[in-house]
């Protein structure tokens, strides 16, 4: 009975994926026909740039401080000069398709693993087919940045339920390390941090205020842990920023020189 109901999951599983595959590629193929759709020339102009400089051309700003460098240096590998720049986007599309059932498929193991059956099954098709779908085959870095913002904020609420020293210590250089490169996906995730890193500095402060012990050893102990595990947090995501900053400042004056945040109002 058991290998029944696996074989039957197995065949659900299968046609669910062709479904996927069918529906992302034919959106691909009918309604995401224009490159200058959604801001994705931009981004295939950056990956050509990269793959010149990669090979001897000139060094470019990538993304003028407005796209980050993250999907452009992903989608460079895929460019052949002998392409022409509507075979350069078929292929990009393809591809950001295929990547799509990789984020789908590590995003269904954490789900098995945190959630109920049911209400993993349930998230993983909500997002497969109410968004995925609809976005796989476009050349945008939204569904990285996406995947990527999801677990940094996994691992910053692990870190904040946690205080033993080495597993927060490790959560926080992961979490500082996912949350540069959500950042050099898509500049979004400095108030993030700034948020996390005040909760971070609230809980280091509350065993210290707590009144009616005489040992206060735990409490400083507790305190430095959490302060530790900010502080490791917080170099990692300016260890991993540290180059796209410097290049920022050499050329703008500014580490976290922004286009947008400069010039319109609304961003």
């Amino acid at each position: 009975m058991r290998m029944v109901s696996r074989v039957a999951l197995l065949s659900i599983l299968v046609m669910l994926a062709m479904f996927y595959y069918a529906g992302a590629t034919e959106h691909a193929r009918v309604v995401n026909t224009a490159r200058a759709r959604a801001d994705q020339s931009g981004y295939l102009w950056d990956a050509v740039a990269i793959y010149r400089a990669r090979h001897g051309g000139p060094d470019t700003l990538i993304g003028e401080r407005n796209r980050m460098p993250v999907y452009p240096w992903l989608v460079s590998w895929l460019y052949e000069p002998a392409m022409t720049p509507d075979e350069f986007f078929a292929r990009v599309k393809a591809w950001n398709i295929r990547l799509s059932f990789a984020l789908l498929a590590t995003l269904a193991l954490i789900a098995a693993r945190a959630l109920p059956p049911l209400i993993a099954a349930n998230f993983v098709l909500v997002l497969a087919f109410g968004y995925f779908m609809y976005k796989a085959g476009y050349a945008q870095v939204e569904l990285l940045f996406y995947f990527l913002l999801f677990l940094t904020v996994l691992a910053c609420a692990r870190q904040l339920r946690g205080d033993d020293t080495r597993r927060t210590l490790a959560l926080a250089a992961f979490g500082g390390t996912l949350a540069a490169l959500s950042h050099l996906s898509k500049a979004a995730l400095l108030p993030l941090v700034g948020l996390f890193l005040l909760v971070c500095a609230a809980r280091a402060l509350a065993p210290l205020l707590r009144r009616g012990t005489i040992d206060r050893r735990p409490a400083f102990r507790l305190a430095a842990i959490r302060s530790a595990g900010a502080l490791v947090f917080l170099a990692s995501f300016l260890a991993v920023l540290s180059p796209y900053l410097i290049n920022s400042k050499k050329h703008f004056g500014h580490y976290f020189y922004n286009v947008n945040s400069t010039f319109y109002i609304w961003y």
